[in-house]
C-alpha cells in the first residue's frame, strides 16, 4: 500500500511540473457552433492575456453596447499566487509582546513609551 501511495505521489509530483493551459473556446459562424481549442504554455503567457482581455471586452461590449455606456479599455495582469500570498504576509499587523500596534496607541493614547527587558 505504502509502495502504490509512493509511486502515485511520484507520477503527481512529475505531472505537476508539466503545466499546459487548454481553453475550450465556442466560436459562433453563420453555419452553426464549432469549438475550438486553444493552448497556452502558461498562466502568464502574453497570448492567454490577450485573449483572456479580448473576450472580456467582447463580453462587455454585448452587455452595455448601448450609447448609454462607453468602455475605453480592458487591461488584464497576470498576478502569480506566490505574490499574493507574499502580500498577504507582508498586509498582517505587527504584535509587539502579544499586542497589535493599534492596539498599543489606543492603550498609551499617543505617550511616549519604550519597551525594555527586566532585570531577570
Amino acid at each position: 500500500m505504502k509502495r502504490m501511495m509512493a509511486v502515485f505521489l511520484t507520477f503527481a509530483l512529475l505531472f505537476s511540473g508539466i503545466q499546459t493551459v487548454v481553453i475550450k473556446a465556442e466560436e459562433v459562424t453563420e453555419a452553426g457552433a464549432t469549438e475550438e481549442e486553444l493552448e497556452f504554455k502558461s498562466l502568464s503567457d502574453p497570448e492567454l492575456l490577450q485573449y483572456v482581455q479580448d473576450n472580456v471586452y467582447a463580453e462587455l461590449e454585448g452587455h452595455f453596447g448601448s450609447d448609454d455606456y462607453i468602455i475605453n479599455d480592458v487591461n488584464v495582469t497576470y498576478i502569480s499566487k506566490e505574490y499574493l500570498e507574499e502580500l498577504e504576509y507582508n498586509s498582517k499587523t505587527n504584535i509587539f509582546f502579544g499586542y497589535s500596534l493599534s492596539e498599543l496607541e489606543e492603550q498609551f493614547q499617543d505617550k511616549k513609551y519604550v519597551f525594555t527587558l527586566g532585570e531577570d
